[in-house]
This record gives C-alpha cells, sequence and structure tokens, in this order.
C-alpha cells in the first residue's frame, strides 16, 4: 500500500493530472466556458462547471449593455442564446 500512495503521490507532483482542463477562472461565481447565458467565453466549454451551474441560456447577462451579443449578423458577440439580447439587437437582421 505504501508503494501505491508513492506511486500517486509522483504523479501528482509531475503533473499526472490534465490540469488544462479546468478553467482558471472556476469558482469565481461568473460562468466563464462559452455556453449560452455564460458571462465570458475565457474557457473551454464544460469547464466551468461549478460556476455555470445556474446559468439561465434563456437570459443574456450582457442586455442593456449597448452592444448586440447574440450572435446575429452585424452583433459584437455570440454569448449569448439568438433572440435573447433584443435590447441591444434592435434594427440587426434575425440570425
Amino acid at each position: 500500500m505504501p508503494r501505491l500512495v508513492l506511486i500517486v503521490l509522483v504523479l501528482l507532483l509531475a503533473g499526472g493530472c490534465n490540469q488544462a482542463a479546468l478553467c482558471p477562472y472556476t469558482n469565481d461565481g461568473e460562468c466563464d466556458d462559452g455556453r449560452p447565458g455564460a458571462d465570458s467565453n475565457a474557457c473551454d466549454p464544460g469547464t466551468d462547471a461549478v460556476d455555470c451551474a445556474d446559468v439561465d441560456p434563456t437570459i443574456c447577462n450582457f442586455t442593456n449593455d449597448g452592444e448586440c451579443d447574440d450572435g446575429r449578423p452585424g452583433s459584437v458577440s455570440s454569448i449569448c442564446t439568438p433572440g435573447t439580447d433584443e435590447a441591444d439587437c434592435a434594427g440587426l437582421p434575425e440570425a
């Protein structure tokens, strides 16, 4: 048993765990993995599950900021679900 513990410890210290798969912004209270309704897309999809647990894809967190963020032609970004940033996307064609 001590040998197994030593092997696990060596693997951990040598980078045996894939830390690259984790979002560096996890547990900061903001969803950063780019899913619809996220605050940003700074991390790979699915890597910020803790902060994204309560994200509602029917609500755009960036509405009323003066920039269209729902991915339609002419929008600044596609961080929001199509049709959820109507206040900022008025006058732009539908996606």
